[in-house]
């Protein structure tokens, strides 16, 4: 077979319709349900998933805020005796309810006798127990008289024992108070019980006994007293008080048959401790134990 111009015929093959190439509109395919048209009038819409639930985390900031506080607590230094110590109380001294005999003012005023004194107290015949004990003070009571104005707060106590110095503000009528009472001397403090109560009822005034009490003196909470040394009390006003505020009168009783006088007067510098020699058949209205603390 021969061809003009020596190439292959070229064949084309029509297998069917010819495609279309116009577009046209979207419509239902064969074999498939109609779409159902929308009665709002609104086009139809197209078919969407459903939506997918999503978790959202919350931060939420919290203030941690730290508070310190500091609390000081002031530990009294009280000397404690060994467990093996033994305490035994003995009372030195007692002359309250005896009669009135004479009485001396309880601060320097010279419209009472004795004006060159300020402080009155006694000296207890005591001697320890053996060499190994001390003796502290456990007690002291004092019998004043006061006229009908007479204000307890108004007024400063001075107690001496021994080497120590405690001062102290008195408290209410018939209302004991505890206190903590620092040493003037060496810086120790002891709890010191204070109170003042009526014990006779007089024209003018007033009898009331001032007591002084040391809950912890088996222990060695209190001032130590040495033989020779003396327990001393002075009443002064406190800078509150107003002026031409009367003084009580501390009271004297006659002293025991046979035994010397233990009233011991000190002048107001405090430096002189002396009996009076008018005095010496006088004793304090006083009431005075001691705790005698003996080691083994």
């Amino acid at each position: 077979m021969a061809g003009s111009d020596g190439s292959s015929d070229k064949r084309v093959e029509n297998r069917g319709t010819p495609a279309e190439s116009s577009a046209r509109p979207v419509g239902v395919t064969p074999g498939s349900a109609p779409a159902k048209p929308s009665t709002d009038g609104s086009p139809g819409k197209c078919e969407t998933q459903p939506p997918t639930p999503t978790e959202t985390t919350q931060v939420e900031e919290t203030k941690v805020v730290e508070v310190q506080e500091t609390v000081v607590v002031e530990v009294q230094p009280v000397f404690i005796e060994a467990p093996s110590t033994m305490a035994f109380a003995e009372i030195v001294q007692n002359t309250l309810g005896r009669p009135r005999a004479a009485a001396v003012t309880a601060c320097l005023d010279p419209r009472y006798p004795l004006p060159s004194y300020a402080m009155v107290g006694i000296q207890p015949p005591f001697n320890p127990s053996t060499g190994n004990s001390s003796v502290r003070l456990q007690r002291f009571d004092c019998e004043v008289e006061t006229d009908g104005n007479w204000q307890p707060t108004q007024y400063v106590l001075t107690l001496m024992v021994g080497t120590s110095r405690l001062e102290m503000v008195m408290s209410q009528e018939s209302h004991p108070e505890t206190l903590l009472v620092q040493d003037a001397v060496n810086g120790r403090r002891y709890p010191v019980t204070v109170s003042v109560t009526r014990s006779a009822g007089l024209a003018q005034g007033a009898r009331h006994v001032v007591s002084f009490q040391f809950p912890n003196a088996a222990s060695g909470g209190s001032p130590t007293l040495r033989p020779g040394e003396g327990v001393y009390l002075s009443i002064d006003l406190t800078a509150a008080a107003p002026p031409g505020t009367p003084m009580p009168r501390f009271l004297l009783v006659k002293g025991s048959a046979g035994s010397e006088s233990s009233l011991l007067l000190v002048e107001k510098s405090g430096t002189a401790t002396s009996v009076v020699p008018a005095l010496n058949a006088m004793e304090l209205s006083a009431h005075c134990s001691v705790i005698h603390l003996v080691r083994p």
